[in-house]
């Protein structure tokens, strides 16, 4: 998906298809998510892509230069907001959760977008700039 394809009301369809419903004050948890109820923050996100690829909060912390009590709580924020379980552990591993699987799915799609939209604007701002004046 180019950033040209991609549009609030893209990411509002596939979020639908995705989730389950619940009932949520009497309407459906993506129509909630639309509304701008839920808010998932791009840094928490970020927190768990790292995450969700190397499945080590203490790999994850010394990349971002953070604490591992910073981490888990970044991704402890998200499985509340999202109410969902996102990592396990069996012994000193940790693995994706089905819900940790899909999450990661769209914070790859979603950081894609994000570097193609600074690239597009990186390119705009090198690009001459002329105004035409007909008389």
């Amino acid at each position: 998906m180019s950033l040209m394809d991609f549009s609030i009301d893209t990411l509002y369809n596939q979020i639908k298809a995705y989730l389950p419903l619940r009932k949520l004050d009497n309407c459906e948890m993506y129509s909630s998510f639309y509304k701008g109820e839920y808010k998932l923050e791009l840094r928490n996100l970020k927190t768990f892509q790292l995450l969700a690829e190397y499945l080590s909060y203490t790999e994850v912390a010394k990349k971002l230069n953070f604490t591992q009590p910073t981490i888990t709580a970044q991704i402890q924020a998200l499985e509340q907001e999202l109410e969902e379980k996102l990592l396990y552990r069996v012994g000193k591993q940790n693995y994706l959760t089905p819900a940790g699987k899909l999450l990661k799915k769209y914070t790859d799609e979603i950081f894609t977008i994000i570097e193609e939209m600074e690239a597009e604007f990186t390119k705009l701002k090198k690009a001459p700039q002329t105004l035409n004046i007909a008389a």
